[in-house]
């Protein structure tokens, strides 16, 4: 079995390769945090820790590592997503790339 921290990993690299969430562009010329744009960031202020979305995805992932279901079967419905002020289509968008990424990494979803 793959480890969760690997995977996790992985998913938070194809959020942004996908160019589904902020990969760049965190800071303006000042220094100071930009939060303008539309794709939500995986990444705190300090650009070290998770975002709420960010630990949302490292759930995800783990979901399905320890259980072995696909994480997509919530359909941005999910309670946590709710609770985290993360929209349906966000949520929806997180958990198709913790589930691609469980998928690339050898996990069998059921």
């Amino acid at each position: 079995m793959i480890c969760a921290p690997l995977s996790v990993g992985n998913a938070f690299q194809q959020g942004v390769n996908s160019g589904a969430v902020k990969g760049s562009g965190f800071y303006k010329a000042d220094g100071t945090y930009d939060a303008s744009g539309t794709k939500m960031t995986l990444w705190f202020l300090d650009n070290t820790h998770a975002s709420v979305y960010g630990y949302y995805l490292s759930a995800l992932v783990s979901f399905g590592m320890i259980t072995g279901l696909d994480p997509s079967r919530f359909g941005g419905l999910d309670r946590a997503a709710a609770d985290l002020a993360i929209t349906r289509d966000e949520a929806k968008i997180l958990q198709g790339i913790a589930k691609d990424t469980l998928v690339a990494t050898g996990v069998a979803l059921r």
